[in-house]
């Protein structure tokens, strides 16, 4: 795959990380040690490409993240290294290219931040549900893990969590082993393109006779004006029955709606609920049971809500103090999970700073703007939010003013 032009001064990087076969190709080619996709696939991945599809199967599900993080692998893998004194200093980020220090077992997650909000390691990346099926929704990478783990025991010699590449001699086998090869050799265990790596290998161990009930691709909630809606999406269900939505308020669960699923099917289908949370305050958290028609049951992750964030509309508010010297503080008010750019100009027109770009929760947000290390002359600058819902139904842009003076 030609990958020139895309993932800005990433291109440099995902020149070299994939792998240099197509499946397609390489299906063709006799089995041997050596076979498969080359061992550092990580574009592959990003960009959810190069998987082996089965005859008249579908293309894989894939997140948008090489779109939503400016040149990709550079803004990532060499973010700022940790402080002087941290034991991580010059063991993560800048040259190093790493994200991880096992000697200590830390993540360095500073990268992630603007997006996905504060994070301390990879582990607090959730799952959206049980995708290994072991009882418990737990972070991204521990999921994929299990996939993979269960792949190793369905490939030859079936069984052992081992494969044998000898014992690989026909073309459906050569498919999976490929898809295998490809999310692990990618080594990032979901975090590059969870969406990618899920579908992957949910797919291929249901061609090795594996059952996935059903395959979750997304799972949220949001609040508007005192209602609470629960969206869910999967890519394929078997013997499915449908979900029970489940509330919690201090420790205790609850049921409180159930929504019928479509029994077996490989098409995509969303699903809503809503719950009227006028007399409730505080926080609350949902989550979805789901329920096969032989009782068999998995939960996705629970996501809660902060009640007392509730806004009715989007809005900007004007920025405190104003006019300002060096700091000011802007906040903004989301009616639903949103995404947020929230970038300062000068009078020019041109970027001073991007203070916000990412996906942020319904509710009332505040960020800090500091011009004290910036090299700017005093007078007006401009700044501007632009958000939309995740639906891409809303959305909302406004201007304002703001006033420095040194």
């Amino acid at each position: 795959f030609n990958y020139a032009g895309m993932g800005g001064t990433g291109e440099t990087c995902m020149s070299c990380h994939k792998s240099r076969r197509n499946n397609v190709t390489q299906l063709t080619v006799t089995m041997g040690s050596t076979w498969g996709p080359h061992s550092s696939v990580e574009a592959d991945v990003l960009l959810g490409r190069n998987a082996a599809v089965w005859p008249g199967g579908a293309a894989y599900n894939s997140s948008s993240h090489i779109f939503a993080v400016e040149n990709s692998c550079v803004t990532c893998h060499m973010g700022a290294s940790p402080a002087v004194g941290n034991a991580n200093r010059l063991r993560v980020g800048g040259h190093t290219f790493n994200m991880s220090n096992p000697a200590t077992g830390y993540d360095h997650t500073a990268s992630c931040a603007p997006c996905h909000g504060p994070k301390t390691s990879f582990d607090d990346f959730r799952a959206v549900a049980d995708y290994d099926f072991n009882g418990t929704v737990e972070g991204v990478q521990a999921e994929v893990h299990g996939l993979l783990r269960h792949i190793r025991m369905a490939l030859p010699p079936v069984g052992l969590d081992t494969i044998h590449f000898s014992l690989i001699t026909t073309d459906h086998l050569e498919r999976a082993y490929w898809n295998y090869l490809l999310i692990l050799n990618d080594a990032s265990f979901g975090m590059h393109n969870t969406k990618f790596s899920v579908a992957v290998l949910q797919e291929t161990l249901r061609q090795l006779g594996g059952i996935i009930p059903v395959e979750f691709v997304s799972f949220t909630a949001s609040l508007n004006k005192n209602v609470v809606t629960v969206n869910w999406e999967t890519a394929t269900e078997t013997n499915n029955k449908g979900f029970e939505v489940e509330r919690r308020i201090g420790d205790t669960w609850k049921t409180i709606g159930f929504v019928q699923g479509k029994g077996t099917t490989t098409e995509p289908s969303k699903y809503t609920y809503t719950d009227n949370v006028t007399n409730l305050g505080g926080k609350v958290a949902y989550r979805v049971k789901q329920l096969d028609f032989d009782g068999k049951f998995s939960y996705t992750k629970d996501i809660e809500i902060d009640l007392s964030s509730s806004v009715a509309s989007y809005q900007l508010a004007q920025n405190y103090p104003n006019p300002f010297n060096p700091t000011t503080k802007i906040q903004f008010s989301l009616p639903y999970e949103s995404k947020v750019k929230l970038t300062v100009y000068n009078i020019a027109g041109e970027v001073v700073a991007e203070l916000v770009n990412g996906v942020r929760a319904s509710g009332i947000h505040d960020v800090t703007f500091n011009m004290g290390s910036k090299v700017h002359s005093s007078g007006i600058y401009l700044y501007k939010i632009e958000a939309s819902s995740l639906d891409g139904t809303q959305k909302f842009n406004q201007t304002k003013k703001m006033l420095l003076v040194k």
